[in-house]
């Protein structure tokens, strides 16, 4: 019997090791016309400061606390890393909207 519990532990210890690595964070998309800059949201906890820091050719033109989050022209390398990032709860295509009077 403790050989069985040996060998089932050392699995489930090893079985992260043999997982891949994490698929990446799908980018929410807008169904109309686009600004060409995307909304980050954060997870709780996460310091908005690290998250920034890491982005390379990237423009921040939004930063909110009411959301944890922030806006800006990110370059391809950037939103690729922050989908891969496990800090980053969701990321969507900032969308152009209008109103009309009539």
């Amino acid at each position: 019997m403790q050989f069985f519990t040996a060998v089932f532990a050392a699995i489930a210890l090893a079985a992260p090791v043999f997982a891949g690595p994490a698929p990446l964070r799908a980018v929410e998309k807008f169904g109309g016309k686009t600004s060409g800059k995307y909304i980050v949201k954060l997870k709780e906890g996460v310091t908005k400061s690290k998250v920034l820091g890491q982005l390379k050719n990237s423009k921040v033109t939004h930063d909110w606390s009411v959301i944890h989050g922030f806006a800006g022209h990110l370059s391809d390398d950037a939103v690729n890393a922050l989908r891969a990032s496990p800090d980053v709860e969701y990321i969507a295509e900032d969308g152009i909207v209008t109103t009309f009077a009539t």
